[in-house]
């Protein structure tokens, strides 16, 4: 048996200029372009949806590591005698002031420091000192850091 021979394409009378589109490729086209724009507008929402996710991580790791932090230093109350309230005050000054006050202000609760003072010093502490530290007790003013964490106040 004889082998099939290529047929040669022959092109008669084209010419330079393209044929016009049929009206279904024109409309290909165009859905092409509108999804092509739809694409676009997708791709900036994830961008920004992947953005804010990346956000929300950077703030639960940092809340996370607060509360870790909290979860040690509520360790440290109450505090029972002289020393370990100026190492505490010692402690303030050099940690995280925030921690402090956000931990000794859960402690007092509503109520203040007239109620709830036990949950951060014990009433025998409490006993030896005073704010101004006149009729021979000590001074809580001279323990500035833990007199202002005490207050509520971050900044110091």
């Amino acid at each position: 048996m004889d082998t099939p021979r290529k047929i040669r394409q022959v092109n008669y009378g084209a010419t330079a200029e393209k044929s016009p589109k049929c009206s279904n490729c024109q409309s290909m086209e165009e859905l092409k372009d509108f999804f092509k724009s739809e694409m676009a507008v997708l791709s900036g929402q994830f961008k920004l949806v992947l953005e804010e996710q990346a956000q929300q991580k950077i703030q639960i790791a940092q809340l996370l590591r607060e509360r870790s932090e909290a979860e040690g230093l509520s360790s440290l109350f109450p505090v029972t005698d002289k020393d370990e309230l100026i190492c505490l005050d010692h402690q303030i000054e050099l940690g995280n002031r925030n921690c402090f006050v956000k931990i000794m202000t859960e402690l007092l609760g509503s109520s203040g420091p007239k109620a709830n003072l036990k949950y951060i010093i014990t009433d025998e502490l409490a006993m030896q000192y005073n704010v101004d530290g006149i009729l021979g007790k000590a001074s809580l003013k001279s323990l500035s850091f833990f007199y202002k964490a005490l207050l509520g106040k971050t900044t110091m």
